[in-house]
C-alpha cells in the first residue's frame, strides 16, 4: 500500500506484506508501473507475472481515489499460490476496492488528527474544507 506524500510529491510505502518495507521505494507520479492505472483511474493486470520480485513490475496496480484526487495506490507483485489467473469478479473486486479505498484512507487521516486535536470538530470542519474559511 502506497500513499500520495505531497510533501515529498511521491507515492511512498505505508504498508508491505510479503516483502521487505525497505525494499519498496518512493514512486513519483510518473513513475512506470503506475502510470496506465493513474491515467485511467482503473486497476490495471499486467500480462505476464515477472520471474522474481521486481519492484518495477506489480502484476495488479489499483488506484486509490477520492474524488478527482489519487491518494494511493495497491499494488501486487505476486499472488497466493493457489491463484493462477484474475477472474472477472476479482477485476469487479479491484474497481471496488479503488472506488472506495480512497475514502477510507481519507478517513482514517482525518480521525487520525481529529485525535490528536482537543478542538476535533473544528479540526474536522476546517480538513474537510481543506482550510477555506467557515463559519464553524
Amino acid at each position: 500500500l502506497l500513499i500520495w506524500d505531497a510533501g515529498a510529491e511521491a507515492f511512498r510505502p505505508l504498508e508491505t506484506y510479503g516483502a521487505p518495507m525497505g525494499e519498496v521505494p518512493d514512486y513519483p507520479r510518473d513513475a512506470a508501473p503506475f502510470t496506465d492505472a493513474l491515467a485511467t483511474r482503473k486497476p490495471t493486470v499486467a500480462e505476464a507475472p515477472a520471474d522474481k520480485w521486481d519492484p518495477e513490475q506489480p502484476r495488479v496496480v489499483i488506484p486509490l481515489k477520492l474524488g478527482d484526487e489519487d491518494v494511493g495506490i495497491i499494488a501486487v507483485y505476486s499472488y497466493l499460490e493457489q491463484k493462477e489467473e484474475i477472474s472477472p469478479i476479482d477485476q469487479e473486486l479491484f474497481g471496488l476496492l479503488g472506488d472506495h479505498g480512497g475514502n477510507v484512507l481519507e478517513s482514517a487521516r482525518l480521525a487520525a488528527v481529529a485525535n490528536s486535536d482537543p478542538n476535533r470538530f473544528e479540526s474536522c470542519v476546517r480538513l474537510m474544507n481543506r482550510g477555506e474559511e467557515t463559519d464553524a
